[in-house]
């Protein structure tokens, strides 16, 4: 496998997007790789409503802070990787992450997962699990952890609960 030439990162500016950011980092490093920074933002529904016409900009303000946020991750990103560029892009994310790895010539996207599960995972379905699928490249996804792993070793053994005749 050749090493990867330049990585994408994908981020909600979460926790677990942005420990995927610093691993991208580490993976730009190691591999010498250029890095592009992606966010992805999506107009919320109600913006589409006539009463939302009353009640100002609502998007400005949260633009301007992610713009601020995209601005200082990329600067402590620039230290160790001069080349590395950031892209705040419009639309529904999945897309938008995609559409920036063939723009960019990603050959690899990484990016945080919240993990949801069951009736959160349904009806919010994931973004991540979207890109994974449709991805023509690897992706490699982050999630915090919420518990230790554990081992074969840790496990207690198991008894069935019916009793062997002798």
């Amino acid at each position: 496998m050749q090493p990867f030439k330049h990585i994408l990162a994908a981020t909600d500016l979460s926790e677990p997007s942005q420990e995927a950011v610093r691993l991208a980092t580490q993976l730009a490093r190691n591999f010498k790789a250029s890095l592009t920074l992606v966010h992805v933002f999506e107009y919320p529904r109600a913006l589409y409503s006539p009463a939302a016409l009353y009640a100002g900009d609502l998007v400005e303000p949260v633009l301007e802070e992610v713009e601020a946020t995209m601005a200082q991750t990329l600067r402590s990103i620039s230290r160790d990787i001069p080349q590395a560029s950031a892209k705040i892009r419009q639309g529904v994310p999945y897309e938008q992450i995609l559409a920036a790895a063939k723009e960019s010539g990603a050959d690899l996207i990484v990016m945080g997962t919240r993990g949801r599960t069951g009736i959160a995972h349904v009806m919010l379905g994931s973004v991540a699990e979207k890109v994974v699928r449709l991805s023509p490249v690897p992706v490699l996804t982050v999630r915090e952890p919420e518990r230790e792993f554990e081992t074969a070793a840790d496990e207690k053994p198991r008894e069935h609960p019916r009793a062997i005749a002798q």
